[in-house]
């Protein structure tokens, strides 16, 4: 519920400051709900509430919850990575979707995560 909350008080915008809001994204990626998880990547996209240059900050906290956030990211990444490289590649930021890629792969520690994300860079050469 607590999780919720936060999710809510970010999306209506009520941390009136930058550091506030930096500090909600900060640790909202610590709930453990993939539901939660799922709204909370939602806000980069599709609603395209946080700020471009917190993107890392939200990825960031999701990813350090291995159990639950690291497969929720790589969901969102893989299928939101075209819009993420088209939106930052528009701006001139075109390392700002590798710099996600990169948080999400350095977390991983599998065979069986080696083998997706190899799968995921034949399919998308160009990151």
């Amino acid at each position: 519920a607590r999780a919720r909350l936060l999710l809510e008080h970010y999306e209506n915008r009520h941390p009136a400051s930058i550091d506030r809001q930096q500090k909600t994204l900060a640790i909202i990626g610590e709930v453990a709900d993939v539901d939660i998880q799922r709204d909370i990547l939602s806000l980069l996209l599709p609603k395209q509430v946080v700020r471009p240059q917190d993107w890392r900050c939200v990825v960031e906290s999701c990813t350090h919850n291995r159990s639950l956030g690291l497969g929720v990211v790589w969901e969102w990444l893989t299928t939101w990575w075209k819009q993420i490289q088209e939106r930052f590649r528009s701006s001139g930021a075109m390392g700002i979707g590798s710099k996600l890629l990169v948080l999400v792969c350095e977390n991983m520690s599998t065979e069986e995560d080696l083998a997706r994300v190899l799968k995921f860079l034949r399919a998308n050469p160009d990151p």
